[in-house]
């Protein structure tokens, strides 16, 4: 059904590894109390999967990169109103600290510590990073180009918002106002979305993983080097 729907086939094994783990904290029992294996293990199961592996593939589709030029006409396309100097600023920081849309909507404010030379961004736990030890990232005032400064960014949202705890990057209701909850990554989806299609690069095809792909073809265009790509 999944497959018929037109889901990846990561997202279906996914699921499936989803539904395995359910059933191995809540086992089905057999008539002796014995628990049983859960469903996802059937060789039924294991062919289907199979099948739907040679049928679509398993190739993972690349996000087209969103590079700094590319940046230079998306920034300018939100207004100033709260949506758009937040959407600028998750467009910004995420770019330049080449994060995963899943670690720009877990920032809390406090993670963010403006210095003398921009600001200090804690990544608290990432997919690299199922402990916990945490990540922080520099990042620098774009003193050539303030119009993609992503400190600059935060700065303002900041300011606007009034935010001084909580995430860093909250909803926003349809009246206008800051909402309680955590913005999610289907979010930042939308946000670079609607930015490309703004600017008139909608064609590209951009996703929330353009952002981190962006970042890091640009640094390597730069001709930094790949270690330090690699800690950053």
């Amino acid at each position: 059904h999944r497959a018929d729907e037109g889901r990846k086939l990561n997202t279906i094994r996914r699921e499936v590894a989803a539904i395995a783990r359910q059933h191995k904290l809540h086992p089905e029992r057999d008539e002796k109390g014995r628990p049983l294996p859960p469903p996802t293990s059937a060789e039924g199961v294991k062919e289907t999967l199979s099948g739907i592996a040679r049928e679509i593939g398993s190739m993972v589709d690349k996000a087209p990169p969103i590079m700094r030029d590319d940046l230079r006409v998306m920034a300018p396309c939100f207004d100033d109103s709260l949506r758009g100097t937040r959407d600028r600023a998750v467009l910004l920081l995420g770019w330049l600290t080449v994060c995963r849309r899943s670690e720009i909507v877990s920032l809390n404010v406090d993670d963010f510590k403006v210095t003398a030379d921009g600001a200090e961004v804690l990544i608290r736990r990432s997919k690299n990073d199922q402990e916990g030890v945490g990540l922080t990232k520099i990042c620098y005032y774009a003193k050539r180009e303030p119009e993609l400064c992503a400190v600059i960014a935060v700065q303002r949202w900041l300011r606007l918002s009034g935010l001084e705890t909580g995430p860093l990057f909250p909803t926003i209701w349809t009246n206008g106002k800051v909402g309680r909850g955590r913005m999610d990554g289907e979010c930042v989806a939308r946000i670079v979305q609607r930015a490309a299609t703004r600017a008139g690069i909608e064609d590209r095809a951009f996703t929330a993983h353009s952002l981190r792909a962006g970042g890091i073809s640009q640094m390597a265009a730069d001709g930094v080097a790949l270690d330090a790509i690699k800690a950053h």
